[in-house]
């Protein structure tokens, strides 16, 4: 367990590591946005040194390592000691070459003098060299920092020898030291795009051309936004990240923008749909239900029968049919009149809802129906009274005439009752 004291100390430390990283951070961040000096020494000159007669025509240097690469040089600073007059600016690559044509100002007093160098175009790939080359002899004094020494500072002879200062102060016998000399770089955009060269190598986009993948994006566009400076259709979905962006207010990283199942590519070319609703015609259905079911997904009523998709759907209508059971009324009329859309005869009377006159209730009989009983009960009516006042029928016997004497004789006699012959 930690003491009071020691939580306390343990807090203290990571406040001022926080604070640390946020100091380093916000540096970090800023440093290409703005001119950037290099420097080694602490800006305080313990001592100075300049070449003797004898010397003339030697030089001293600096070497620099730029924070980033490429940039160009801006601008060279030299702590002037003592002793101001004209002097030669040297710069020079890693390779110890010269990279500036002859150069020779003047400063007019001591300190810091700054040489603008941002005309000149100098661009920096690496490691450089600024020297101060003297072309009077014992003048100027340059500055020379003895705290904390970088190993960076070099005494050049007018015969070309090179000898670190580490060396040079050795032979002297005096303490190690650096040169003041500084140098102000800038950040490279070659193509215009909004990042800088040196971000654009680490990127792996092409520092030479604004839009690295012909998608209709600036890199420094799709690096802010997340998408991939290397590809031109980031998610895959078909639409290039420009078109997407620019065309049609789609999301570059997103495949369906709209969340409906139908990649942003589909719905623009093929379904002609809107990538940005998930319901293009606000029929209650998506757009991929609607492809799926073959619907129309730009109208709201495919069918135009005065029903939604969607309704009909939920109904168990036909969408693509604008009378589903073909009773000859639309669906929309049938559920304005309360019938069923997908029966002929709602109410079972055996009438189609079309001709029914109250095709809703079985119980009510219909006028027709009503018409048929009336006319039996009628016919029955009439048949039954007429029986009744017709009069009483008497019973004739069956008679028939004797085949001799042509009397009339019972139909079931054998023999004539007059002649006595045979029948």
């Amino acid at each position: 367990m930690l003491s009071s004291l020691d939580r306390r100390k343990f807090s203290f430390l990571l406040i001022f590591v926080l604070l640390t990283i946020s100091a380093v951070c916000t540096n970090m961040a800023t440093v290409y946005s703005e001119e950037t000096e290099i420097k080694y020494d602490d800006g305080s000159a313990e001592t100075s040194w300049t070449w003797t007669r004898y010397g003339l025509g030697g030089m001293f240097a600096v070497t620099f390592t730029p924070p980033y690469t490429p940039c160009l040089l801006t601008k060279a600073r030299y702590y002037i000691e003592k002793a101001p007059v004209t002097f030669k600016v040297r710069i020079l690559d890693s390779n110890k070459n010269d990279v500036l044509s002859a150069l020779t100002v003047t400063p007019s007093s001591t300190g810091w003098y700054d040489v603008d160098l941002a005309g000149h175009k100098i661009t920096i790939e690496a490691d450089f060299y600024i020297g101060l080359e003297q072309t009077v002899a014992n003048k100027p004094y340059l500055g020379f920092d003895r705290n904390n020494p970088d190993g960076r500072s070099w005494f050049v002879e007018k015969d070309g020898e090179w000898k670190s200062s580490a060396r040079a102060m050795a032979d002297y016998r005096e303490p190690d030291g650096d040169f003041m000399i500084r140098a102000s770089v800038i950040p490279i955009d070659s193509d215009g795009d909004g990042i800088y060269d040196h971000e654009e190598k680490a990127l792996g986009t092409d520092p030479k051309k604004a839009d690295t993948d012909n998608d209709g994006l600036n890199d420094k566009i799709e690096k802010d936004r997340g998408t991939d400076p290397l590809k031109s259709d980031t998610d895959g979905d078909g639409l290039n990240d420009g078109d997407e962006v620019n065309k049609f207010s789609t999301d570059p990283l997103k495949v369906d923008t709209d969340g409906d199942g139908l990649l942003d590519a589909e719905e623009v070319t093929k379904h002609l749909t809107d990538p940005l609703k998930a319901d293009t015609d606000g029929d209650g259905l998506t757009d991929k239900d609607e492809i799926l079911k073959g619907t129309n997904a730009l109208k709201a009523d495919s069918d135009e029968d005065g029903l939604s998709d969607a309704d009909e759907l939920s109904m168990n209508t036909d969408p693509l049919r604008v009378d589903t059971d073909g009773d000859g009324l639309t669906d929309g009329e049938e559920i304005a009149k309360g019938t069923d859309p997908t029966k002929l005869d709602t109410d079972g009377d055996f009438l189609d809802d079309s001709i029914d006159p109250m095709p809703t209730s079985v119980f009510v009989p219909d006028i027709l129906g009503l018409a048929i009983v009336a006319i039996v009960l009628g016919i029955v009516y009439a048949f039954r009274r007429k029986r009744k006042t017709a009069p009483p029928v008497v019973p004739v016997p069956a008679m028939k005439y004797c085949v001799h004497c042509g009397a009339q004789i019972p139909v079931e006699a054998i023999y004539c009752g007059k002649c006595g012959g045979r029948q």
